[in-house]
């Protein structure tokens, strides 16, 4: 079953933070400027590729004034000059995304992007619960703005590995300050941070971006240089797709099997087309309730 999208960029769910209590309750809050164009936020997104390198740079709130800071990037992982780019558009609350991320992601990072074949870039795309998709997602930036972009993906990964403890759970403020604190992230420095306008802008223009000029409309959405991978039922099925676009590129696919055959094999949880939009919440839940 494929998430459904939220109705629009939601352009700062009520500043995000005032407090770390309001913080993880507020960000449970789409405001009801929620149909707001992502260019409200005054960010724009540049597609420069985060730095991959995992310096320490826990000063996180130091970061705060900086527009051009890691956190606001384009979020690329891979060789920077490999031959093909893989576009993901997902959500941190989507479970197709996490059973992608979980069966399939191995195989294409493994097999892909280390061997240079495929640079990928994640896009958010934020989906119901809304506000914890925008939290999930802006934590995630501030992981890079900690230490660099490798730190951007650990955290996706943390978030998908742990979806159902954090998604619809009443403890999930907790679980998501412990999943900061990994990343370095002091609670001071977690506020400071996904409060930014910046952080919350450029999620945005992924979603405007991803919306109005590529009719994304469920989560997971694959694009190849532009190009929806499409129709795929089982996750062999989208390597094979990938393959293909790679023989287009003027790429030679991979010769090894994957790792885990079994897992590609099984039945991919593949997003229904043309998905109805889900409403961003007006109001935040009380403290440690999700929607």
């Amino acid at each position: 079953m494929s998430a459904h999208i939220t109705s629009g960029p939601v352009s700062r769910p009520l500043a995000l933070i005032t407090a770390l209590g309001a913080c993880l309750a507020l960000v449970a809050c789409g405001n009801d400027d929620a149909g707001d164009s992502a260019t409200d936020s005054g960010t724009t997104n540049t597609g420069t590729q985060v730095s991959t390198d995992n310096t320490d740079n826990t000063d996180t709130a130091s970061a705060a004034g900086n527009p051009n800071s890691p956190g606001t990037q384009a979020m690329i992982l891979g060789d920077p000059d490999a031959p093909v780019l893989l576009i993901e558009y997902a959500s941190t609350t989507c479970p197709a995304c996490a059973a992608f991320h979980l069966n399939a992601y191995p195989e294409l990072r493994e097999n892909y992007i280390d061997t240079g074949k495929v640079r990928l870039e994640f896009r958010e795309f934020p989906t119901a619960p809304a506000q914890l998709s925008y939290l999930g997602s802006a934590l995630a930036r501030c992981a890079a703005d900690s230490k660099g972009s490798q730190a951007y993906f650990a955290m996706l990964g943390t978030l998908f590995n742990n979806q159902q403890k954090w998604v619809n759970q009443t403890n999930f403020q907790s679980e998501i300050l412990s999943y900061a604190a990994q990343a370095g992230l002091s609670e001071e420095a977690f506020r400071a941070c996904v409060g930014r306008d910046e952080i919350i802008g450029a999620i945005n223009d992924n979603v405007r971006i991803g919306r109005d000029e590529f009719g994304i409309d469920s989560t997971p959405t694959f694009l190849v240089d532009g190009e929806e991978l499409s129709g795929y039922r089982t996750y062999a099925d989208f390597f094979d797709m990938l393959d293909a676009k790679l023989v287009e590129a003027g790429v030679e696919p991979p010769a090894d099997e994957p790792a885990d055959e079994a897992a590609v094999e099984q039945d991919a949880v593949a997003p229904t087309e043309g998905a109805a939009p889900a409403e961003a919440p007006a109001e935040a839940p009380a403290d440690g309730e999700a929607e």
